[in-house]
């Protein structure tokens, strides 16, 4: 399986150049529409393409799970937020990893993103260093 392929159950996306798991998008089917979408690992620039495509293809009562997320970058992190944030059809964000609260919140979009007991991100809390 090549990097950015979409897997189902124990296959997941390699990196032929270091040989490790980057990322995994894996998604369930509830009638015709994704009804489950599960991210795994870490996602930059380089998922982008593949999370918008799954975010797309998601039906209107998608949930993406968020708790095996290890990295996600600013661009990943808009793209949740707008998908969202869409008033009709939004996905429903559950089980954010500390790291995607952290990313979250060092984008500022902590006031445009809910999780599914309608929690806000944490804010980060930055201090000067003398």
């Amino acid at each position: 399986m090549g990097v950015g392929e979409r897997w189902t159950g124990a296959e997941a996306k390699l990196d032929i150049r270091e040989g490790g798991t980057l990322y995994g998008i894996e998604v369930s089917q509830q009638g015709g529409d994704i009804g489950w979408i599960s991210l795994k690992g870490e996602f930059d620039v380089d998922g982008l393409e593949e999370l918008r495509d799954t975010l797309n293809a998601a039906g209107p009562e998608a949930v993406v799970d968020l708790s095996e997320v290890t990295f996600l970058d600013l661009d990943c992190v808009r793209e949740l937020a707008f998908y969202c944030g869409i008033p009709t059809g939004g996905v429903r964000l559950v089980n954010p990893s500390w790291e995607v609260s952290a990313s979250v919140a060092a984008c500022g979009l902590e006031d445009w993103m809910r999780f599914d007991d309608g929690r806000k991100p944490r804010r980060a809390v930055f201090s000067e260093v003398s």
